[in-house]
């Protein structure tokens, strides 16, 4: 039910202490299919939006008091966004509800709100900073600036690729730990390269399968480098098809378990292989191998 406004010495009956008690366990619910402007009865109630196409819930001045909250939830497929009016309305995420998100407006002042966003997708623009946060998987997708996919991370920190991606996100050794990069890389898609003996990583050179006849070395691009490298973010599959080693030239390649970087790349056998992205920091890391 709205909030309501009592006088003293009223009483109140049987069936409004129930009704009143009915509202702390099931909100008045106010069912909208077109763009809406709030209304003073709305508070502490739960307005839902369902209609397909685009909609706006607006939030005007002088209409609530200071304390009062409303739930907003958006059931349609249409975008509902929550609209300043003559209000203010603060909120540390977008204000767009997609289908099924939900979130609750709650007023400082007559005419200041906050809407905090319950379970809506959370918008990164510009640079963000994120500091002591518990990510669920996907723990990083969406979109590059360019509009390629971006990959994402695997819960044993393995990279998931997407072959289409101009931009490669990397772990540290599957602690947890979340390297980004905004620099094209060739995708796969560009064709493979054998080698039979001992080489140095060419620029068009990304796709590399080893069939030697005895352990080859391979000289990579400098290992740690500085942001704005011609390198940054370069990625690298390579396939071992024979029972030979496959080593780094120096020691610059940090294994997918982390720790010290080492020569290693891959194992004496057939069939081996590993995908390696040129991290900023950390120099060539194993992403993701299997044999």
């Amino acid at each position: 039910m709205a909030k309501q406004t009592y006088t003293a010495g009223q009483v109140l009956t049987a069936a409004e202490m129930t009704t009143l008690q009915a509202n702390d366990y099931n909100q008045t619910v106010s069912a909208k299919t077109a763009s809406y402007t709030l209304v003073a009865a709305d508070a502490g109630t739960t307005i839902t939006m369902n209609n397909a196409g685009a909609t706006t819930i607006t939030v005007n001045t002088a209409l609530f008091t200071a304390g009062d909250t409303l739930k907003i939830l958006n059931i349609g497929v249409g975008v509902c966004t929550v609209t300043p009016g003559t209000a203010t309305v603060s909120s540390s995420n977008s204000l767009a509800l997609n289908q099924y998100d939900n979130g609750i407006l709650y007023f400082t002042s007559t005419g200041v709100s906050i809407f905090t966003a319950e379970g809506s997708n959370v918008t990164l623009a510009g640079t963000q900073t994120l500091s002591n946060k518990t990510l669920s998987l996907p723990v990083i997708s969406g979109t590059t600036p360019s509009g390629n996919a971006v990959l994402y991370v695997s819960s044993a920190g393995d990279l998931l690729v997407n072959s289409q991606a101009s931009n490669v996100i990397t772990t540290n050794g599957g602690s947890g730990g979340v390297s980004y990069f905004s620099k094209s890389v060739a995708p796969f898609g560009v064709g493979t390269t054998a080698k039979t003996a001992s080489f140095t990583l060419a620029a068009a050179e990304n796709c590399i399968i080893c069939t030697g006849t005895a352990i080859i070395t391979v000289t990579l691009p400098a290992g740690v480098v500085t942001t704005g490298s011609a390198n940054i973010g370069r990625t690298l599959l390579i396939t071992n098809r024979a029972a030979f080693t496959v080593v780094s030239a120096t020691a610059n390649v940090v294994q997918k378990t982390g720790g010290a970087a080492t020569t290693a790349i891959l194992p004496a056998t057939s069939g081996a292989w590993a995908l390696l992205v040129l991290d900023f920091s950390l120099g060539w890391t194993i992403v993701a191998s299997g044999t």
